[in-house]
């Protein structure tokens, strides 16, 4: 998968504390969480289902191209796997992937620009400064439900769209953040072969 959507799919595991009138940084939050989510990254869209809880994330790909892939990006240990249930195989990115979006997300800063809804939600509306320039909108518990503007990814501007639906707040089971037994470990050290699992990856 490529890095950039990558980090847009994991900006939304960032949230704020309950949204106030002053300027503030991006924090980790401190909630659990499961929520749809849609990611746009250029011309590219993704669908996932997201579970979250502190210093973990799991993503489950939808969509005939996904393959049924899930991405389980571990903060706390700085380790990001990918399962490929088809192939009956796992694979385990380079540390920098969890730090690189750490990095995002530790640029951000926030200015007040009001409230407004979003899909009837009442939410809490700021402007993003950082290797994010656009709007994010955070509803309650600061989690947030939209995002527009554009992503720098290596120098590169990428306009970037992010939607979470259906969020619900409730305690997620420490298993989802884990690998699962049967899953052979692959090892990709020629960057041709991770030229291909890329592909596998975005269906391409």
């Amino acid at each position: 998968m490529k890095r950039s959507l990558l980090l847009l799919a994991a900006l939304f595991a960032s949230s704020l504390a309950p949204s106030g009138a002053s300027a503030r940084n991006f924090t980790l939050p401190q909630v659990d969480y499961s929520a749809d989510r849609e990611v746009q990254s250029g011309e590219r869209w993704q669908t996932m289902i997201v579970h979250y809880s502190p210093g973990k994330e799991r993503m489950e790909l939808t969509g005939a191209a996904a393959r049924g892939n899930v991405m389980i990006v571990r903060y706390d240990r700085g380790v990001t796997w990918v399962l490929m249930p088809r192939l009956g195989a796992y694979l385990e990115l380079p540390n920098n992937v969890g730090d690189n979006i750490s990095s995002v997300v530790q640029s951000l800063d926030l200015q007040p620009a009001g409230r407004e809804r979003i899909d009837g939600v009442e939410a809490a509306k700021y402007r993003v400064d950082g290797k994010l320039q656009g709007f994010m909108w955070l509803g309650a518990r600061g989690i947030p439900l939209r995002i527009d503007g554009d992503l720098d990814v290596d120098g590169k501007t990428t306009p970037a769209h992010l939607e979470q639906h259906n969020v619900v707040v409730a305690p997620q089971a420490a298993e989802l953040f884990e690998l699962p037994g049967g899953l052979a470990r692959i090892e990709l050290k020629d960057a041709r072969w991770l030229g291909l699992m890329q592909q596998y990856l975005t269906g391409k």
